[in-house]
């Protein structure tokens, strides 16, 4: 987590600058040599430097995931409060939130491989993953009776735990980006949710489970798309590994082809943030960092985008929607639902979804700090120069 850390260091070393300078400021590499040069002075300042960067890490991060909590219980209560208006897309979002925190704490209750928080924090994250289980599980029964089509054919993801995929943390693999191969969508809704439909036996052809239609199968696995047609072919593969369908050989194909769709989606999710985040993308950027999240790419959860999201979110309702006028170009998904003042049900499930994340990445920033200043110096040291030199140089290869 150490090009987290880096980010969140300088986040409290620049709060007393202009909101300008800070929005696009970067520790400049002979900066970074300097603070080097320093610490290799004396062994003992090294080990105090290395003590006091660990401490103002975790104090960050644990002040990051703070708020973000904050966000989540906020948005969760909002949903609390409307159950009876939400829609299937919702209990999509609460599910993930319940899903990703289950796997976490089991990470926090481990003694292997484990992450260690404050006891107040843990028992916050554990609190919040109840009131998502309960708000699905209490939502269900009406969803079923107001959008019974949809919920007979896509209910399987909405079962506790579907959502309690664990991935290690890793890196994207930029050499991984190809070219678009289209401008537009490439898919519709209807199309991704009869794709669903075979995996589960539920599209009214046969009950047989674990069916993979040649077209389903192309147009789930082909590179080369964009916006929400590669997050649903992400969608996709998580849903087939999680309902048992993708294992074995299957299973690594399916993990490596997602590992593919997110370094291009990391491309478009940088481009949104370089347009200053546009409304009418904000749905999909969230969408973006909730779907690679639970892969375990790091690069979709920064500060600058925690920001974002964090303020588009509507106080004191703690739900999100449109941050302007409604736009006519506004992409909004089939069964999205607008409830009280102006709030959107799937664009507040896949905030929560892109919020989970942070929770993780965050937990486990502070969880390596704490643990280790030794660790976090030598992570935070490697990765600040892998960051300047890899991962913001994008290049398409051919198909």
């Amino acid at each position: 987590m150490a090009t987290f850390h880096l980010y969140l260091l300088l986040l409290i070393l620049l709060s007393g600058f202009p909101a300008a300078f800070r929005r696009n400021c970067l520790l400049p590499s002979t900066s970074f040599a300097a603070v080097e040069a320093a610490e290799t002075s004396s062994p003992t300042a090294d080990g105090h430097r290395r003590a006091a960067a660990a401490a103002a890490a975790t104090d960050a991060s644990l002040s990051l995931l703070d708020r973000v909590l904050a966000a989540m219980e906020m948005g969760l209560g909002f949903m609390e409060r409307e159950e009876a208006a939400l829609n299937l897309d919702a209990i999509i979002g609460t599910r993930i939130v319940e899903g990703q925190l289950t796997v976490l704490m089991l990470r926090l209750k481990g003694t292997e491989h484990g992450l260690t928080l404050p006891t107040e924090t843990v028992k916050r994250i554990e609190s919040i993953r109840q009131l998502a289980d309960r708000i699905s599980t209490e939502t269900i029964p009406l969803i079923k009776h107001k959008q019974l089509v949809y919920y007979n054919r896509l209910s399987a993801i909405l079962r506790r735990g579907f959502w309690a995929l664990s991935y290690r943390t890793r890196e994207v693999n930029s050499s991984a980006v190809v070219r678009p191969i289209v401008n537009g969508e490439a898919m519709n809704e209807e199309q991704s949710d009869d794709c669903l439909t075979e995996l589960f036996g539920t599209g009214g052809e046969t009950q047989k489970r674990c069916r993979m239609s040649f077209g389903c199968w192309k147009l789930m696995t082909q590179p080369g798309y964009r916006h929400y047609t590669l997050t649903h072919q992400v969608f996709y593969a998580e849903i087939g590994a999680s309902s048992g369908c993708f294992t074995g050989d299957l299973r690594k194909l399916t993990d490596e082809l997602s590992f593919g769709f997110c370094a291009n989606i990391l491309v478009e999710a940088e481009a949104i943030a370089l347009a200053n985040f546009p409304d009418h993308k904000a749905d999909l950027f969230m969408e973006q960092a909730a779907l690679c999240g639970i892969l375990g790419f790091r690069e979709f959860f920064r500060p600058r985008w925690l920001e974002a999201i964090l303020l588009w979110q509507r106080h004191p309702d703690g739900c999100w929607g449109e941050r302007h006028s409604p736009q006519s170009s506004m992409r909004y998904r089939r069964e999205e639902r607008v409830l009280v003042g102006g709030c959107r049900c799937h664009r507040t499930a896949v905030a929560l979804g892109a919020l989970v994340g942070y929770v993780r990445f965050l937990s486990e920033s502070a969880s390596d700090s704490r643990n280790s200043p030794n660790e976090y110096h030598h992570r935070h040291h490697h990765d600040h120069y892998h960051h300047h030199h890899s991962h913001h140089h994008h290049h398409y290869r051919r198909q």
